[in-house]
């Protein structure tokens, strides 16, 4: 657009060679961000394949950076394993699977905070833990404050509570805190007022 003519790039090599360290720093740190929350949302290296070859609306750019991407992923997940290791996300994973294939003893009362931060891999150890151990879970949290999607965080895990753990055998019940000592009532009002126009948030009144 500016008339500047920019040289091509011949290869990963010229590439890293000809850019400053900060800026790769920032690549890589945003490419790893990537890879974890791409776990966060309970995706495997599978998931690569399926959302490249079954979305039409994805663009031949977007197909070959995720292709891209999960070359990276898997040399990630090579690494790990060959230096024995595991990250966080692997480690909900793994403790997932190992509840559902074993016998492990579950307790029957389950309390999570701040579940308005909730992740889908989270979600998923949580929901297998209530499920195979038959245990009571109560959590807590505000759909208000959920502001970690940037980390993983699916506010319609918080919004959708009720469908998601209801049973045959018992409905979740819904307790609302209705006083706040943190802030003065006419700032709650003006806030209030601001989110609640956000059709999907939990009518609080």
């Amino acid at each position: 657009e500016n008339h500047i003519v920019m040289p091509r790039v011949p290869s990963w090599e010229s590439f890293c060679t000809s850019t400053q360290k900060s800026t790769l720093k920032l690549l890589f740190r945003d490419l790893y961000q990537f890879i974890l929350l791409w776990k966060r949302r309970g995706w495997t290296e599978h998931d690569f394949d399926h959302r490249i070859n079954n979305n039409p609306n994805l663009s031949l750019k977007d197909q070959e950076v995720l292709k891209t991407i999960k070359k990276l992923y898997q040399y990630y997940q090579y690494y790990l394993q060959n230096n024995h290791q595991v990250d966080f996300e692997d480690m909900i994973h793994l403790a997932t699977q190992r509840l559902k294939e074993n016998d492990v003893t579950i307790p029957k009362y389950i309390i999570v905070d701040e579940y308005q931060d909730i992740s889908y891999d989270r979600f998923l150890f949580l929901k297998t833990m209530v499920e195979k151990g038959n245990a009571k879970v109560t959590v807590v949290g505000d759909d208000w404050q959920s502001i970690y999607s940037f980390a993983g965080s699916d506010i319609q895990l918080f919004t959708q509570f009720s469908r998601t753990f209801s049973s045959e055998k018992q409905e979740p019940q819904i307790f609302r805190i209705q006083k706040t000592y943190r802030n003065s009532q006419e700032l709650i009002d003006i806030a209030g007022a601001f989110i609640m126009k956000n059709k999907k948030q939990i009518q609080n009144k």
